[in-house]
């Protein structure tokens, strides 16, 4: 059983009226939170329209937001403004995320457009430097209680329009105050914020310096405890989400959470939601068993991203869809370097994009030749649905899994040098039965290339090892990492 709100319905009973209480609009809110469990996460302009309705097409029961705006730019600049929202039909349900540290800009700037969003939300997870001079996002996190104010102010001044925040894990350190160190300051900072008439709060459980090169997991713990001291407004999910899978078990491990959010995982794999679906008789995350075996290659759904690009324009081409490509694609980049170097000169017309999509395509079906003859090489023949789902789903995870140990183990390089070698045999026309010779070839070629990026005998410390193999990716991510800042 798939639950699914009609949109169409939620806008023509959803209140902005100024005689609508704010007891109606929070019932309608929570009943939307009920009935959708997906979020796709805000995203510096990643999450504009036409991602966003991409993301739709797989599930329309999902909710979404606007990339961070910045709430006094937003206020002082028409063409800002512009550029950085854009709506259509299909788009709700919808928040829109402000940056700022000011409660009348903040209210202000949502004033703006209150009647085409479903809540506005106060970011307090951004944990780059820029938030740090704006005094934003995680950084505002460092004085809860103007935290707590603000909110109280946009709360006050916006009803009945729910106001929700997305935060981190508040920093620990003994030179921190206790009431705002922590997960205890955590838990205290979400009991104010609900006392003050925050309507959600998504939890993202890391801390702002846990981030890039230097992420590890999430605490699933610590929004278990959250949750079950803030038991009267919904608790939203945000880490550790990398597959399908993930989703279902970050539902289960938690216990009691009210949603859960996708932000690098989706950017790589827009279908991410596609399977799942909600089922509020049982209170459960399930599998949508018609849907679970789909497959869709990323150049199927880059394509698909640039047709809504070319129906709803991002303002900036280099920076918006460039990385979105970059991100889809990322998983073939390392069996054809020189397709990240061709869509690194790529510019501003879509039909560039268009071209190295079709090369990413024609990239593909070598991929899944070589996948045929892979099953032969290791006597699995009978598997190849299983196998093909996993190696999409490896293509699809690549961008997700870019800074964690999961990229570098040396099982995976070993399988990426024999894909690679498969497809230069194919290209150099030699085409390969996988005999017992030229399987003892291929794995002696294999073996000898993992051999010297593994030291070439030299026995190596772990660190090392791991250094070596970054080496190998480096070739091909060194474009990459400047088209994903």
């Amino acid at each position: 059983m798939q639950v699914v709100v009609n949109n169409q319905d939620t806008h023509h009973h959803h209140p902005h009226s100024s005689s609508s209480s704010s007891k109606e609009k929070s019932t309608t809110f929570h009943l939307l939170c009920k009935n959708h469990k997906l979020y796709l996460a805000p995203m510096v302009l990643q999450s504009e329209l036409a991602f966003r309705l991409l993301c739709k097409k797989y599930n329309q029961n999902i909710i979404t937001y606007t990339p961070m705006i910045s709430s006094k730019k937003f206020v002082n600049d028409k063409t800002y403004r512009k550029h950085h929202f854009q709506t259509a039909t299909g788009d709700r349900p919808l928040i829109a995320q402000f940056c700022g540290d000011n409660a009348a800009t903040l209210i202000e700037a949502t004033n703006l457009i209150k009647d085409q969003i479903d809540a506005v939300d106060l970011n307090l997870g951004c944990p780059e430097n820029i938030a740090r001079k704006g005094d934003y996002g995680t950084f505002l996190l460092r004085n809860t209680k103007k935290v707590v104010s603000i909110v109280k102010e946009m709360v006050e001044a916006l009803k009945p329009l729910p106001v929700t925040c997305k935060i981190r894990l508040l920093e620990y350190g003994n030179h921190i105050p206790e009431f705002q160190r922590g997960l205890a300051g955590t838990i205290q900072l979400c009991q104010d914020l609900e006392n003050v008439g925050c309507s959600m709060i998504c939890v993202h459980a890391r801390t702002r310096h846990n981030k890039g090169r230097k992420i590890s997991q999430a605490d699933f713990d610590a929004i278990r405890e959250i949750k079950n001291n803030v038991q009267h407004i919904p608790i939203i999910a945000n880490g550790n989400i990398a597959s399908k899978e993930d989703i279902i078990d970050c539902y289960k491990l938690i216990g009691n959470i009210d949603g859960i959010m996708s932000a690098e995982a989706i950017l790589g794999n827009p279908t991410l939601f596609e399977a799942i679906e909600y089922n509020n008789e049982n209170n459960i995350m399930m599998f949508n068993n018609t849907k679970v075996g789909q497959h869709h290659m990323p150049s199927e759904i880059a394509n698909e991203y640039i047709d809504f690009a070319e129906k709803y324009p991002p303002f900036d081409i280099m920076k918006i869809v460039k990385p979105h490509v970059y991100r889809i694609l990322h998983g073939l980049f390392q069996y054809d370097e020189k397709l990240l170097e061709r869509l690194q000169k790529c510019k501003k017309d879509l039909n560039e994009y268009k071209i190295i999509i079709q090369d990413a395509f024609a990239l593909e079906q070598k991929l899944l030749d070589g996948l045929n003859k892979l099953e032969h090489y290791h006597g699995i023949v009978g598997k190849k649905n299983e196998m093909k789902t996993k190696f999409i789903s490896t293509l699809l995870s690549s961008y997700y899994y870019r800074h964690r140990p999961k990229n570098v183990l040396p099982e995976k390089i070993q399988k990426v040098l024999m894909m690679r070698q498969i497809i230069q045999n194919d290209d150099d026309n030699n085409n390969m039965n996988i005999d017992d010779g030229s399987k003892n070839t291929l794995l002696n070629t294999d073996l000898q290339q993992q051999h010297q990026l593994q030291g070439g005998g030299k026995k190596l410390s772990q660190h090392e090892r791991r250094m070596q193999l970054k080496e190998e990716r480096q070739k091909w991510m060194e474009f990459g990492v400047r088209i994903s800042r």
